[in-house]
This record gives C-alpha cells, structure tokens and sequence, in this order.
C-alpha cells in the first residue's frame, strides 16, 4: 500500500472540552463529521473534521463501549467489550441522550468476559455485513449480516461466522483494535 502522496495536517491535536481520550473513531459521509467514543464515560461526541467537538451525546444503558460505527442516517452500532453485545442506536440531530432500552440488541457468545472482546467496528454497506473486531484471546474478526438491517415483524436471519486468510490461522500480531472497510473508487 502506498501512503506517499498522503500528508499529516493535524498532527495529535487535544479537545479542551475533554478530559479524556477518544476511541473507536468513524465517520459521518452524509454530515461530513467525525463521531468518537469517550474512554472513561458512556459518551458519543460528533467533531469537525478540523477535531472542533461539535455535540456531546450521552448512552444510556450501556457500560465498556470500545466499537463504534457509522451505518447511514442517524444510525450507528454500539460494541461494549466485557459484555460481547452490539446495540443499534439512532443519534438525531439536536439530541445529548440516547436511552437504549428496547433498541436492537445481539449477544455473541465468544470468549471470556474479560477486557479483551470484543474492540472494533466497521460497517460495510456494499456487503451489508457489520465486522467485528475481538481483541486477542483469540484474536477475531466476525462478519455478522441481517442484524443492523432486522426490521421489526418480519422474519429474522442473522448470519455470523468467522473471516479468516486462507492458510494463515494466526494472525501477525498481538492485538486487534479496530477496523475499517473502504470501498475503493470504481469497484
């Protein structure tokens, strides 16, 4: 992959209006916005893409967020880590609290309760399919289809399975953290 022709113009720029870091970044293509976790606090922010924070928005319900995607509209998937649960919210405009109560919900059952679960998110429309990041202990990356699109009273089919390289069984690392899927220009 070639990364020559690409150049830092904001180079660890801080948030004064946080005090703590940032996780699980994605982006907004319809509002043109960057939309990050909180680490310590159940808190979704929306920033500029010049890092100004725009809103702050607080998730009720929900404990150790680590993934965070964007999927369209005001819709978004939640990955709390320890718990392995996906949660599907919707952010409006105008709003500084989302109550999770009743919203969609999927428990995957893999690995231990540990801090090492479940830790990105990556939305893939092309292939509407959600990727999952498990961090290490085993180290995974899960596709999971027919959730984020589940209409309520209509049949449900949700597929999950595991993505693996052919012929690696290992991957070359210690740990995942995130993940991202680009759709490449004229494919």
């Amino acid at each position: 992959m070639d990364l020559s022709r690409y150049r830092v113009t904001i180079d660890g720029k801080s948030i004064p209006a946080l005090e703590d870091d940032l996780s699980a970044l994605t982006y907004n293509l319809e509002k043109n916005t960057l939309w990050a976790l909180l680490n310590s606090d159940p808190v979704v922010v929306e920033l500029s893409l010049e890092g100004e924070l725009l809103r702050s928005i607080r998730i009720e319900g929900v404990r150790d967020m680590e993934g965070f995607t964007h999927v369209c509209g005001d819709r978004y998937v939640i990955a709390e880590e320890r718990t392995h649960r996906l949660l599907v919210v919707d952010i409006p405009d105008g709003v500084d609290r989302v109550h999770t109560e009743g919203v969609p919900t999927l428990v995957v059952g893999i690995g231990s309760d540990t801090n090492k679960g479940f830790e990105g998110l990556s939305w893939d429309d092309d292939g509407q399919r959600l990727l999952v990041v498990k961090e290490r202990n085993p180290m995974r990356v899960i596709e999971i289809t027919g959730f984020v699109s589940f209409v309520v009273g209509e049949p449900m089919n949700i597929g999950i399975r595991e993505i693996k390289s052919p012929g690696s069984p290992e991957l070359f690392m210690r740990g995942l953290s995130s993940i991202t899927h680009v759709r490449l220009c004229g494919a």
